[in-house]
């Protein structure tokens, strides 16, 4: 549970020049503070820790965000006072510590079990110069309190007036880091900066010490901005860098990575020094021992506050406010100036009636109130909402902000309902959402008026038929959370309406009933729309991290999984952006959401929400959504859901041109009779240009063609005709006699289970003859002559003869949504697939008893060199040792052009003959009794060596080997290689798992 504070009070801090007084400035209104007995103050700690972390090692990185919220009192009490030294006692009290992920909370800490761990009374000593010389703690208390605690008197300890800059050097119990600390002190805030580095050595997850292995350095950069002689806001900069030397061999174990972890917290630490009392000596004060002294205070001291007279400064900051309303450092120091100052907010509220603030300077002083949660400050933001003089986006503005409030009464609430009562009204939606809010804020505090709202909610649900409306009372409801609701949102799980079936899912979130889960599971395998069946699911892991149920539901087979967040901001406001793509195999399903919500003074809040969502409703059918609302979905800017058809396949003329050529007739034949028989032929030249589609968007396999096809074509209509006297008729032949078609076509394929690709083709297609064979009749009117006009006919076959079609150009890029695609050419001329493991694409790994290494882009393992026989390879050359030996004879290596030469001496004053060269070499030239010049054998290659002894007895002859793959691959300079990584890519190998990858750009 201290983990969530440890950004700040954790760390060791330095101690500092000054005394402790000089922690609380002088505000103008109060007294000045002096090390007196029995004076007691009390520090406020509010506290935002917005945290980021990003470990990135040789295979990839992970990113993750959270935020922690945590408030506390601390009492100082001065129990002793000596001309040297002052000694304190220190309790923690009303702790409570909250972590968040993605705006859940994931972990609170309850408050009386934190203040039972760090809230018993612990002891400090400072000295005058502002040092502290003694920390007494018990001795059976946990490490992580301990660290805690003094983290917490170190804090309090910096010094905040003068320009002192200091250095410390400390080292830790286990001497694993030195630290350097250096403060330095401006007029508008303090930079201090810690510095620990591990030396030498690094400990592993085994306990034992890696030597020269790698470094560990940790920087901390605190920056403390003040604001009117207060502390506004603590900015914390930390860096930890894992370093490896470039020399240093790979560690043996597996579980060792080389990372850089960078963490980066904004925080707000509020230090209001409230009040002081003087009195005299505390009893039960003795002497420190080795053993920790328990020293209750047998007489409790009151604390009574003494208020400021901040007119002027709330003034102040409220037109610095005006000009930057967004500056939450302005925004602290006027909530700080309002808290320490009786008439601070009637000050605030004179403001709020005359100027009637709007837009975010309205929303910045809405908050303060919110924060304030009194009585009156809540009076002041109720005249807000009703002032009938606020626009309407100021007062939509304010409702939404106002659901943050923690215990909101009675005048807050009949506001709400005044507003909510009038469907008709602009306010409508936000005032009935933010009446669910603070319902739920009423669940432990107020049961009567919890179930009186919900009641009034309900019965306004089930006398609403609009659709809209159904939404936004279904919302309210499900912020509530009323186990009452389960009596009438389970019957709106069977509506028509997908959107609404979605409101009603997320309705019982917050219901503290197993029914719940009965009602999701039992709905589940008739469900048709597979986003309903994922709301379900999400909502059953949700209950199931807070404790509501432990039951879950299947879970659907997914294709692509991601999500993407950053938190920004500190002080006592945050924002977080997020963004997520989930692909569903069966049914169907691609859901694409962003998001952006705010915490202020720890509440969470949801600015804004678009999502786009395709899925297959039927076989041939496909439901789109397009959605974007602001202020926990109280104002829709979009919301189209619709169904379509998902199978296309059209063709639409866009320009076309025909030139008619010439007819040819023959004179009518007789036949017998009135029976005669023409021939006629009808020829043309057509040009056009046409707009294809094709496509299927219902199955995963989706796929999209869209493309222009110019075309000429010539065109002959030849036909035979038997005339009798009203009535003819006869056959003919009708068709495209040569024409050619220039398809240019986009083909989007987006099957997410192999590689999606977008082509861009250009083909052409030729047809000798595509002919229709038919049989036509028409009748002879006297007044109108031969009717109908063209020829009815009736087709009796047709035929496509010699149809040739040719690929001009083909251009294909894999989809950039997904990793891996591009395979790896390998040394035999086949190829690997890579799989991705989450940060980068693994190829393979090295064949058995080799070494891997990355050269040129590519994957090798180290070439292994082959030694002539009985010559074994000795890490230098290939070795033969004493090849010769002869006392009184000296061995000398030359070299000539490359080849090795041996020059052996007589030493002993020509009184024995040189003796003759080794077996396998050449006698270059001869001295009697002195000298013997040897040439190396020609099996040696140019470029051998080998190395004598100082002995002259004796000589080690060390020859080149020569370079060999040990496994299948292609030699080079560089080693064997066994394949290059694809082009745009950069190959590595990852020791942990014996890999080798490579990293998309």
């Amino acid at each position: 549970m201290t983990a969530a504070i440890l950004p700040l009070w954790m760390m060791p801090h330095a101690a500092s020049a000054g005394s402790l007084e000089s922690k609380v400035p002088d505000t103008g209104g109060g007294v000045a503070l002096a090390c007196r007995v029995g004076q007691v103050l009390t520090y406020d700690y509010d506290s935002i820790f917005i945290d980021e972390a990003e470990v990135t090692a040789n295979s990839g990185s992970n990113y993750g965000s959270a935020t922690f919220t945590g408030e506390a009192t601390a009492t100082l009490t001065t129990l002793s006072a000596t001309d040297a030294s002052c000694t304190y006692a220190v309790n923690l009290t009303e702790v409570s510590v909250a972590e968040r992920v993605r705006q859940e909370v994931v972990e609170s800490a309850g408050e009386r079990e934190l203040e039972e761990m760090v809230g018993g009374t612990y002891y400090f000593t400072q000295a005058a110069d502002g040092q502290i010389t003694e920390i007494i703690l018990e001795r059976e208390e946990l490490p992580e309190v301990s660290t805690f605690k003094r983290g917490v008197v170190n804090a309090l300890n910096i010094t905040l007036r003068g320009g002192e800059t200091y250095e410390v050097i400390e080292s830790d119990m286990s001497g694993t880091y030195h630290a350097h600390y250096g403060v330095e002190r401006g007029r508008e805030g303090i930079t201090f900066e810690r510095r620990r580095s591990t030396g030498d050595y690094i400990v592993g997850r085994d306990g034992r010490r890696v030597p020269d292995y790698m470094d560990l350095t940790h920087i901390s950069n605190l920056n403390f901005d003040l604001a009117n002689g207060l502390i506004s806001q603590v900015s914390i900069d930390e860096t930890v860098i894992i370093e490896e030397p470039e020399a240093a061999d790979p560690p043996v174990s597996s579980d060792y990575r080389h990372e850089t972890l960078s963490v980066r917290a904004a925080v707000n630490m509020n230090l209001v020094a409230v009040s002081y009392r003087q009195g005299g000596p505390t009893p039960g004060l003795s002497t420190f021992g080795d053993e920790m002294v328990r020293l209750p205070v047998t007489a409790p001291i009151s604390v009574s506050r003494e208020s400021l007279d901040n007119r002027e400064t709330i003034a102040l900051l409220i037109s610095q406010l005006k000009a930057n309303p967004k500056d939450l450092q302005l925004v602290n120091a006027l909530a700080r100036a309002v808290r320490t100052d009786d008439q601070g907010l009637s000050y605030l509220g004179a403001y709020l009636r005359q100027e009637r603030p709007s837009g975010t300077l309205a929303g910045a002083l809405a908050s303060l109130l919110i924060h304030e949660g009194s009585a009156a400050a809540q009076g002041y933001l109720v005249e807000m909402i009703l002032d009938p003089g606020v626009d309407h986006q100021t007062r939509a503005r304010v409702v939404a902000l106002s659901t943050l409030l923690d215990r909101p009464g009675a005048q807050y609430l009949d506001a709400l309902k005044s507003l909510a009562a009038d469907p008709s009204s602009a306010e409508w939606a936000t005032a009935t959402l933010a009446l669910g809010a603070a319902a739920d804020a009423l669940r432990r505090t107020d049961e009567g008026r919890f179930d009186s709202i919900v009641e009034s909610l309900q019965e306004q649900l089930e006398l609403t038929e609009g659709t809209e409306d159904v939404l936004v009372l279904l919302r309210a409801l499900g912020n509530a959370g009323h186990p009452g609701t389960l009596e009438i949102i389970p019957r709106y799980l069977s509506s028509e309406d997908v959107q609404v079936r979605l409101s009603a899912v997320a309705a019982l979130r917050k219901v503290e009933s197993d029914q719940v889960e009965e009602l999701y599971l039992a709905h589940l395998p008739r469900e048709g729309s597979a986003s309903v069946k994922k709301a379900m699911q999400d909502v059953l892991a949700q209950r199931s991290e807070q404790g509501l149920t432990n039951r879950s539901a299947e879970v659907l087979g997914t294709l692509i999984d991601w999500s993407w967040s950053r938190t920004f901001g500190g002080n006592a406001a945050s924002a977080t952006t997020a963004a997520s793509l989930l692909v569903e195999d069966e049914p169907y399903l691609v859901d694409l959401q962003a998001s952006a919500n705010a915490q202020v003074f720890g509440a969470g809040f949801n600015l804004a929400e678009v999502q786009l969502l395709t899925e297959r409703v039927t076989d041939q059918d496909r439901r789109f959504r397009l959605f974007a609302g602001l202020a926990n979905n109280a104002v829709n800017l979009v919301d189209i859901d619709d169904t379509e058809t998902c199978e296309i396949q059209a063709e639409d003329t866009l320009w076309d041109h025909t030139i008619n050529l010439p007819d040819i007739s023959s004179p009518p034949i007789p036949i017998a009779g009135p029976l005669t028989l023409s021939f006629t032929v009808e020829s043309s030249v057509v040009f056009e240009l046409n707009f294809l589609r094709e496509g299927d968007w219902c199955t995963a396999n989706s796929h999209l063609q869209m493309g222009l096809a110019p075309s000429v074509r010539f065109d002959v209509d030849g036909y035979a005709t038997l005339t009798l006297i009203i009535v003819r008729g006869g056959v003919g032949l009708d068709g495209t006699v040569v024409g050619i078609e220039f398809p240019i076509i986009a083909d989007a394929d987006m099957a997410f289970q192999d590689a999606p690709t977008v082509c861009f083709d250009v083909d052409a297609d030729l047809t000798v003859a595509d002919m229709e064979f038919y049989a036509w009749a028409q009748f002879n009117s006297i007044l109108f002559g031969w009717r109908p006009n063209p020829r009815p006919h009736w087709t009796l076959f047709s035929f496509t003869l010699a149809a040739q079609s040719w690929d001009l150009y083909t251009k294909c890029g894999s989809n950039p949504g997904l990793h891996c695609i591009p395979n790896v050419a390998w040394w035999d001329g086949t190829s690997k697939d890579a799989v991705w493991d989450g940060a980068n694409c693994l190829v393979a790994s090295p064949p058995a008893g080799t070494v891997p290494l990355i050269a040129n882009n590519g994957y090798y393992v180290q070439s292994v060199t082959t030694c002539p026989a009985n010559m074994p390879w000795n890490g230098v050359g290939c070795t033969a040792t004493q090849v010769y030996s002869e006392p009184g004879v000296g061995v000398q290596m030359v070299s000539n052009g490359g080849i090795p030469m041996l020059i052996f001496t007589r030493f002993n004053g020509f009184q024995e003959p040189v003796p003759p060269c080794p077996a396998g070499w050449t006698t270059l030239s001869y001295t009697p009794y002195y000298q013997r010049t040897c040439g190396a054998p020609a099996s040696y290659p140019s470029g051998s060596y080998f190395l004598t002894s100082t002995s002259s007895y004796n000589y080690t002859l060390n020859l080149s080997g020569s370079a060999n793959c040990p496994v299948a691959g292609i030699l080079d300079p560089s080693g064997c290689r066994l394949g290059l990584a694809p082009a745009g890519t950069s190959a590595f190998f990852w020791t942990p798992n014996n890999s080798y990858y490579y990293q998309e750009q």
